[in-house]
């Protein structure tokens, strides 16, 4: 029986390159089974000249089936490049389904299925496969195991007469592609000279045109993972403030207890902790920044006023902002846990306290930051704005002020959209991942994406455009 044929489809941006290494991971141990060269990845290499949708084409019908990797920015990243023609990996899976290969969705770090308004046009058909989920911690080799027996069972020697096998390609397969260093790819087959070479002025030009659009395609793509930048400030702290004469967890929205960066704080009920009614602000970040020197100047990308909320942070950097904060103000400051900040959102009630943030994901349904309704009301929060028909938040795909929106009856603010926040817990006991809750700017408006229960997992050093945090201040002991 002829060795089973698998094609690996990722995107190396999704996780802010995590992917890479996991999928290096999967490769190798379907490499293991069924030999490097009947395992296919990195399909970027295309020769000059070549037409790239036939070219890809013609790599995916050497597949039996296709293994579509999706983290937690797939989906995102798909919407936003939705547009785009030369988007390899849309053009991969639409051949895949086209030529009625098998695609399984492989979900990887918590990321669930697209619904179909997400998966349009010829990506339709992928929103009614059975999705996969790989685990990359404790399970991972079970779930791989698991993976491989399933294609074995259901997908070797399937190649049917509506689907011939494929001529071979004009091209010399790199016998394993290394997905954590720039992709490796099969060179094309050298082809006879040209009788005629073209003159020194025409080569010039065609060298000159070509250095013009890599640079500016590097610009676009900077722009992306940078985020909107409409104008640029050089981001200072603000005067100091006197802080308020009463307890923090004394404060409520009314009289919210303010320190001396002008944080604002209210109490969370049933807990020892006030919560900040804001996202961790520029102007904040840029204290810490200015008195800790050898901070890195991410945090700074895509920065246009003070009262926008900090992105560009990771786990490490919003631990190391709260001990910052706490020796500056003489009080305990610390990432909220993932129960207080369900409390702080008005699903705490609902849910185990003593159950994982993986076990409590997703589970309650129907409820949202801003209540039941939906399609959210206009104005329930600053979300991607194309994913509903009519929706406006006033701030088209780009960040928004703290505070711009109505507050929740705490008296908090954006809790849901706008940036991603960090929280203290792991998103499992047996994960190094650290739990993001709330959404950002840049997620479409989908049901599950949205809902007050959703997390996900994000290693520690994970940071993007989208993703912020937020503080609690903890006042004695419970």
């Amino acid at each position: 029986m002829a060795m089973l044929k698998v094609f690996l489809s990722y995107r190396r941006d999704d996780l802010h390159g995590v992917a890479q290494g996991i999928v290096g991971r999967i490769y190798d141990r379907l490499e293991e089974q069924y030999g490097g060269e009947n395992v296919f990845m990195d399909v970027t290499d295309i020769p000059p000249g070549a037409n790239f949708v036939e070219y890809l084409d013609q790599w995916v019908s050497r597949a039996d089936v296709v293994l579509a990797v999706i983290g937690p920015q797939w989906a995102e990243i798909l919407v936003a490049r939705r547009a785009d023609p030369r988007d390899f990996i849309r053009i991969e899976l639409e051949a895949a389904l086209a030529r009625g290969i098998p695609v399984v969705p492989l979900l990887l770090r918590g990321a669930r299925m697209p619904g179909p308004d997400v998966l349009t046009g010829g990506l339709a058909r992928l929103a009614e496969r059975q999705a996969f989920v790989v685990d990359d911690g404790r399970d991972f080799k079970h779930h791989v195991g698991k993976l491989i027996g399933d294609l074995d069972t259901h997908y070797s020697g399937q190649r049917t007469a509506s689907r011939p096998e494929p001529q071979a390609l004009p091209v010399t397969p790199v016998p394993k592609p290394k997905p954590v260093s720039s992709p490796s790819y099969p060179a094309a087959e050298p082809k006879s000279p040209i009788s005629r070479r073209p003159s020194g002025l025409v080569i010039f030009l065609l060298v000159l045109v070509l250095v013009l659009v890599v640079a500016m395609g590097f610009a676009a793509w900077s722009r992306f993972m940078a985020g909107p930048t409409p104008s640029l400030f050089t981001p200072r702290p603000e005067p100091p403030v006197e802080a308020s004469p009463f307890s923090p967890v004394d404060g409520t929205s009314a009289r919210p207890y303010q320190n001396t960066l002008g944080m604002r704080f209210v109490g969370v009920p049933g807990t020892n902790v006030a919560m900040s009614i804001w996202e961790t602000r520029l102007q904040d970040y840029a204290a810490f920044a200015e008195a800790t020197p050898g901070i890195k100047d991410q945090w700074k990308s895509g920065a246009s006023r003070p009262d926008l909320p900090v992105v560009n942070v990771s786990w490490d950097d919003a631990q190391a902002f709260c001990k910052w904060l706490s020796q500056k103000e003489g009080k305990s400051y610390r990432l909220p846990t993932d129960h207080e900040w369900s409390l702080a959102v008005g699903i705490g009630d609902e849910e185990n306290p003593k159950a994982s943030p993986r076990e409590k994901d997703g589970k309650i349904e129907g409820v949202y930051p801003w209540g039941k309704a939906w399609p959210p009301p206009k104005g329930a929060g600053n979300y991607y704005e194309d994913g509903v028909s009519g929706y406006a938040d006033g701030h088209d795909h780009c960040l928004a002020p703290v505070g711009s929106y109505d507050p929740n009856p705490l008296g908090m603010f954006d809790l849901g959209g706008n940036v991603w926040e960090w929280c203290e817990d792991k998103y499992d006991p047996a994960s190094s991942d650290s739990v993001q809750r709330g959404a950002s700017w840049s997620n479409w408006v989908a049901l599950d994406r949205l809902s007050s229960s959703y997390r996900i997992g994000m290693e520690s050093s994970y940071s993007f455009h989208n993703v912020g945090f937020r503080v609690v201040m903890v006042v004695g002991e419970r």
